[in-house]
């Protein structure tokens, strides 16, 4: 797993994030959709990549109650 805090890459892939927090890529791929989560597209086939800064930010934020890990909603 990733050290967000020592991280010194300005971008970083989506699973990295999802095990950070303890969820799924797919619930990060779903707060990304929703906005709650900034994402950049890289290259030639929009690769998503979340800013360094953001994934701190949403470390953070991240629900972890009725809105976490996978449940459905």
């Amino acid at each position: 797993m990733i050290d967000l805090a020592r991280e010194t890459r300005r971008l970083i892939k989506v699973p990295e994030l999802a095990e950070c927090c303890g969820l799924t890529p797919k619930t990060v791929y779903r707060h990304i959709q929703k906005g709650a989560l900034k994402a950049v597209y890289v290259g030639p086939f929009n690769v998503v990549r979340i800013p360094i800064e953001e994934a701190r930010r949403y470390v953070h934020n991240v629900p972890h109650n009725g809105d976490g890990p996978d449940n459905g909603h």
